[in-house]
């Protein structure tokens, strides 16, 4: 009996100590990502952001290694929440896909051009936005497959890359923060051209 109630006691220890780790991670994390996505990636240190978490440096470089791995762990961390709202646009339907193409930029799109501009200055941001790019193509060939399904070869490949720079983040950009347009315009400019690339093809 006695054994018994000294095993439940460290397996209470122990899941008392996998959710302060997890919590520590979670805080980690959130304080890593609030500097990487708007600061340089070199002005940014392990020191502030363990001084920001509450923890020690050896304690933050125990859950994550290096400044460059920590950095990917809060980026795809942060992006698999977007990914999963992208994941909700409706297939088939320009309007709802660029209504929820434009809410996920509305809110991160500023950070996504933070790191976009540092792309070419350190690998380790490229990596990630070059997984973004991919995650985005294959969101275009999800969402837009009943446009592309007929089609075969040049053809579809030319309407691929058509539909991705419609609904890049560039594209966003453009009609939103460098034209000024309202959200209701830029969206309906975006579903046009979407319109007439599928009923061109």
């Amino acid at each position: 009996m006695a054994a018994t109630a000294e095993k439940a006691k460290r397996q209470y220890r122990m899941k008392v100590r996998a959710r302060r780790s997890e919590a520590t991670a979670r805080r980690i994390l959130e304080m890593a990502r609030e500097r990487f996505l708007t600061r340089s990636f070199e002005d940014v240190t392990l020191a502030e952001i363990a001084e920001a978490a509450g923890v020690t440096v050896p304690t933050l470089i125990a859950h994550f290694g290096r400044k460059d791995e920590l950095f990917v762990a809060a980026c795809e961390d942060w992006a698999l929440g977007m990914i999963e709202f992208r994941e909700e646009a409706p297939v088939g339907d320009h309007a709802g896909a660029v209504r929820n193409l434009f809410d996920g930029y509305e809110a991160k799109g500023e950070f996504i051009l933070h790191l976009l501009a540092e792309e070419n200055r350190f690998p380790t941001v490229r990596e990630i936005t070059d997984g973004g790019r991919r995650y985005h193509r294959a969101w275009v060939e999800k969402v837009f497959a009943p446009s592309l399904k007929p089609l075969r070869g040049a053809r579809r490949e030319e309407l691929t890359v058509q539909l991705i720079v419609a609904t890049d983040l560039l594209t966003w950009k453009q009609l939103r923060l460098d034209m000024e347009k309202s959200r209701t315009k830029a969206e309906t400019t975006v579903v046009r051209m979407l319109d007439a690339l599928t009923a061109s093809a």
